[in-house]
């Protein structure tokens, strides 16, 4: 994990580095990680949408034929829910309210009885031994959660903050749905803060991102270990855009 971590460090020098990029290009950027992220994270949750008919949607306005409305909503949402997080970007904070502003743009079109405001009922996670917490107490473990990990920070390296952020949210699944994609919003939120490029995980990863998920239960480290891989390779990718 040291050496995974100064590897991150020296490239993201190299990032900062490099020159600074015009309006016109960090907008292209913007745009590609926009899509990228969108149709990456609603198709590890499920969607049916391809990155062409995310691409469509979101640059065009073409609605993709033969696919589910619900798939369709939910890309939109996630685009809102994305443009809401970047409004945070330079904040460096994380407040309760942000993060049920986010849930409420994220599933608003396609759960609107559900959208910012944490879950009433009992939640079973398919494919975990694990249970989540009780509803009563999600209000109360998400207070903490933000109390002690906005102390913890500074003293954090900042990917092992996000990939703690990404675990623990995940662990309390604070919403009757959109737990996964808010995962996945706020990792990249805290990535983002830092001054990281985006982390788009891929669909080819899925097994072995739910796996690490669920075995860091016990083993807090290995879920950690599998962001900071992921981060060297969004750098890596980032540069090569740059360059």
């Amino acid at each position: 994990m040291r050496k995974i971590k100064e590897e991150i460090d020296a490239l993201q020098r190299e990032i900062q580095e490099h020159r600074t990029l015009t309006e016109e290009e960090q907008q292209r950027l913007r745009n590609y990680y926009m899509v990228g992220f969108t149709y990456s994270s609603n198709a590890l949750s499920g969607s049916t949408l391809t990155l062409t008919d995310t691409q469509q949607l979101l640059e065009d306005g073409v609605t993709p034929a033969g696919k589910p409305v619900k798939d369709t909503l939910a890309a939109l949402g996630h685009r809102d829910a994305c443009t809401y997080m970047a409004s945070l970007v330079d904040r460096k904070e994380l407040h309760e309210e942000w993060i049920l502003e986010m849930h409420r743009r994220l599933v608003r079109m396609v759960e609107p009885e559900a959208a910012g405001i944490y879950r009433q009922q009992k939640l079973f996670i398919n494919g975990s031994v694990y249970p989540t917490a009780a509803p009563e107490k999600v209000p109360g473990l998400m207070m903490n959660l933000l109390r002690h990990l906005q102390r913890e920070r500074s003293a954090m390296h900042p990917v092992t903050f996000a990939a703690k952020l990404h675990k623990k949210f995940s662990y309390i699944h604070p919403f009757a749905c959109g737990n996964g994609r808010m995962a996945r919003l706020l990792l990249n939120l805290a990535l983002l803060q830092a001054g990281y490029p985006p982390l788009i995980l891929p669909l080819s990863c899925r097994a072995e991102y739910m796996a690490k998920l669920e075995k860091a239960h016990k083993t807090p480290y290995v879920l950690a270990e599998f962001v900071a891989v992921q981060v060297l390779r969004a750098q890596q990718d980032y540069l090569r855009l740059l360059k």
